[in-house]
C-alpha cells in the first residue's frame, strides 16, 4: 500500500514539473515575441507605416539595449517563477494525524481545505473513496443487522 501512494506521489510531482515546465515555456515564448516585435518595428519601420511618421533610420544600439532589458527581464521573472514552484514542491507542511488541519504558526491550526484555498487557485468539494466507501458501507450495514438495533427486525425500538 506505501509503495503505491509512493508512485501516486512521485507521478504527482511528475505531473506538477511538466506543468512548471510548461509555463516556462510560455513565458520564454512570450519573452521571445516581445523581442521579435522590437526588432520587427526597428527594421520595418512601423511607425512609419501605421502612424504616418517620417521614416526613421534602424536604430541597432536602441533595438539591442530594449532587447536586452526584455532578456534580463525575462530571466528575472523565470528564474522567480522557478523559485515560487520549487517552493510549491520542496515544502513540508505539518498536518495533524487525527483531525488534518495545517500548522500555521506556533500556535495556529487551520482546516486544510482553507489552507490550500487561501494559498492556491484550487477549490473543493467533497466525495468518498471507494475504499471509504466500503468501510462505511459495512459499518452501516453492521449496525442495522444488529439483533438489538432499533430498524432491525426483531430489534428494539424507543
Amino acid at each position: 500500500m506505501a509503495e503505491k501512494e509512493q508512485h501516486h506521489h512521485e507521478s504527482s510531482r511528475g505531473a506538477l514539473r511538466k506543468l512548471f515546465g510548461q509555463v516556462a515555456f510560455w513565458q520564454g515564448l512570450g519573452f521571445f515575441a516581445i523581442i521579435a516585435f522590437v526588432w520587427v518595428r526597428e527594421v520595418l519601420d512601423l511607425p512609419a507605416i501605421f502612424f504616418d511618421e517620417p521614416p526613421a533610420p534602424v536604430d541597432w544600439i536602441g533595438a539591442s539595449i530594449v532587447s536586452a532589458g526584455v532578456v534580463i527581464i525575462g530571466f528575472i521573472i523565470t528564474a522567480h517563477t522557478y523559485l515560487q514552484q520549487e517552493r510549491v514542491l520542496r515544502g513540508y507542511i505539518r498536518v495533524c494525524s487525527y483531525c488534518h488541519k495545517v500548522h500555521i504558526e506556533d500556535t495556529t491550526w487551520e482546516q486544510m481545505e482553507q489552507f490550500i484555498s487561501d494559498r492556491t487557485l484550487a477549490e473543493f468539494t467533497h466525495g468518498i473513496c471507494p475504499s471509504c466507501l466500503r468501510q462505511v458501507s459495512a459499518q452501516v450495514h453492521d449496525a442495522t443487522s444488529a439483533p438489538n438495533a432499533p430498524d432491525a427486525p426483531g430489534g428494539t425500538s424507543a
